[in-house]
């Protein structure tokens, strides 16, 4: 970033000024050619009524996002299948958290839910635990850690960015301009077993190219409570190990798009990029999962 842009966006994430300015550009806010930051506190409204809370130090663009349009700012056809879904979970698993979205959506929905969040880069974390005692939340854990095969340290690369990097991997060269940094490490399986979580309902997984190490590392959840996860899968980015870990576990696969859920035979990304996630769940939890979500196959497509 040039100087003079940083002074520039150092100026307009002034709280005071940010709070004038933001007035100022909302009736051309979709014209500018980037997302005016916003700072202070970001007030997120769930269907039902209830509030989440996102503190922005004009950073986080995904806050920012959801200032600007509280229903589509971050991919809302995700998140209206996830509410659905949590309807039917009392243990929520958060993997690749950022600043914890889905985290805080899970916990601030369902007080009685009991949800935990995984993110490992350092400063990413600090936001995260920041909106989770904003949000004054008591049943959401979060750790600074990344999910992986086993616990230990594992090397983290970090994307050299001002904004807050949502594509950090434990995978070398899955992204250029890169810091590699030491990061605390777990598996899901040793961290259900030192909670003592008789069960986990639901799992949102971002990892970056390392999808396959945080399954190999829940073998025991996925065989003992056949989960429902929603899962980033990139086009060109789709890995064997992943492909044939839910063909193992007898899972069935559905790209989540605006329309709902449209069932593929393969796993394999939206070449548009429009659409990023996958919901795979396992055929006995279906009738009672998504009973009201909407559903199609390919072929009704063709």
């Amino acid at each position: 970033m040039s100087r003079l842009k940083h002074l520039f966006m150092s100026f307009i994430t002034i709280h005071p000024v940010n709070k004038v300015l933001r007035v100022l550009v909302r009736p051309v806010a979709d014209k500018l050619p980037f997302s005016f930051p916003i700072t202070g506190t970001i007030d997120y409204r769930l269907p039902n009524g209830k509030v989440v809370k996102f503190v922005n130090d004009g950073r986080d663009s995904h806050a920012t996002r959801l200032y600007w349009d509280n229903e589509t700012g971050f991919e809302p056809e995700t998140i209206s299948v996830y509410l659905e879904l949590l309807r039917h979970a009392r243990v929520v698993f958060d993997v690749g958290a950022n600043v914890g979205i889905y985290s805080l959506i899970a916990a601030v929905n369902d007080p009685q839910c009991s949800v935990h969040g995984f993110e490992p880069v350092p400063f990413i974390y600090a936001y995260y635990a920041r909106n989770v005692q904003a949000n004054k939340l008591q049943n959401l854990q979060p750790n600074q850690a990344a999910v992986t095969t086993k616990s230990g340290e594992i090397t983290l690369y970090i994307p050299d960015s001002v904004q807050l990097p949502s594509d950090a991997s434990t995978v070398e060269g899955y992204r250029e301009g890169v810091v590699p940094t030491q990061v605390k490490a777990v598996s899901l399986d040793e961290y259900a077993a030192e909670h003592k979580l008789a069960r986990v309902d639901l799992m949102k997984v971002d990892a970056e190219g390392a999808e396959h190490q945080v399954f190999a590392g829940a073998q025991t959840i996925m065989e003992r409570d056949k989960p429902a996860i929603i899962c980033e899968i990139l086009h060109g980015f789709v890995d064997e190990n992943v492909k044939q870990f839910f063909a193992d576990h007898n899972y069935r696969y559905f790209l989540v798009t605006d329309d709902g859920l449209v069932e593929h035979q393969e796993i394999i990304g939206d070449k548009s990029f429009r659409y990023k996630n996958y919901l795979f769940i396992p055929e006995e939890r279906i009738p009672t999962m998504l009973a009201n979500i909407p559903v199609q196959r390919m072929a009704e497509l063709v």
